[in-house]
């Protein structure tokens, strides 16, 4: 590896323009496979490096991208309809615009995320890329990004039945489940034994609307939440350095099996004998 290539043409990749809601779990997946398919290489000696915003919607591979869609119940003059998203806007049916999911407590955050991952069993996974259809699974809310009541509590329950049995309340929505898996595997990696670091890009995304991502990003980040791209090279190339053993042997050499000639220079320390 040329790693003053690399990192040449990591920072390339650092200067093209993306939105927010990438698939991070996708990514963290394609550098686990990587890195876990290297077998001549020790745990120790791999890296990886996630940089981003840490808003997403979305996860799985990116052949199988995955969300869980939101409906949300309205009214309009005097009719009730639904507006159903897969995306942030069905993230906003939970959770208002500028709310901090997580408190402040990504952990806590995300072991309460993990409990309702597991009830939910994949009950409300749809793919990402085909089309909402009335026959897909969906949790239901009658609250919209401003946080407000979009429809009465008594006319959504006619909707959705008396228990609200899939009331976006009581389940992980598309957020809550891809910031789980997204931690989940950048934990996994971290267990493997390699070198993992999380750098938040504020230049992108929109922290004011979604100010969790920057917490997500911190919390997989840990004690390291500072680092730099420069501090990241000078520990690759540091340990690069450790175990290794140079000869160094001045004015001598006896070994006539190598490609150096045999030759004994001997320093002495005297000038009247140069």
């Amino acid at each position: 590896m040329d790693l003053e290539s690399d990192l040449s043409d990591i920072s390339n990749k650092l200067e093209e323009t993306t939105g927010s809601g990438t698939n991070i779990h996708a990514g963290l997946l394609e550098a686990k496979k990587m890195l876990d398919a290297d077998t001549d290489v020790d745990s120790n000696r791999k890296y990886m490096v996630l940089i981003s915003d840490g808003i997403t919607y979305i996860f799985n591979s990116n052949e199988e991208p995955t969300s869980i869609i939101t409906t949300q119940y309205f009214s309009d003059a005097q009719a009730i309809l639904s507006s159903q998203s897969k995306t942030l806007t069905g993230h906003g049916m939970k959770y208002a615009l500028g709310t901090d999911i997580s408190n402040s407590n990504m952990a806590d955050f995300l072991g309460k995320v993990a409990a309702m991952v597991e009830n939910d069993n994949g009950g409300y996974f749809v793919n990402y890329n085909a089309s909402i259809s009335d026959q897909d699974p969906s949790l239901t809310s009658n609250r919209n990004e401003a946080g407000n009541i979009t429809l009465d509590r008594d006319k959504y329950l006619q909707q959705v039945g008396e228990n609200a049995e899939h009331d976006v309340d009581k389940h992980a929505n598309n957020v809550e489940t891809a910031l789980y898996y997204s931690a989940k595997t950048y934990d996994d990696m971290v267990s493997s034994g390699y070198h993992c670091y999380a750098v938040f890009d504020e230049d992108k995304g929109n922290q004011a609307s979604y100010p969790w991502g920057k917490v997500f990003m911190d919390y997989l980040a840990g004690e390291e939440n500072s680092v730099s791209f420069e501090n990241i090279q000078n520990d690759i190339f540091y340990f690069l350095d450790a175990g290794t053993q140079v000869k160094d042997v001045i004015g001598y050499n006896n070994e006539a099996n190598t490609n150096e000639p045999v030759y004994d220079f001997d320093f002495v320390n005297d000038a009247q004998k140069n």
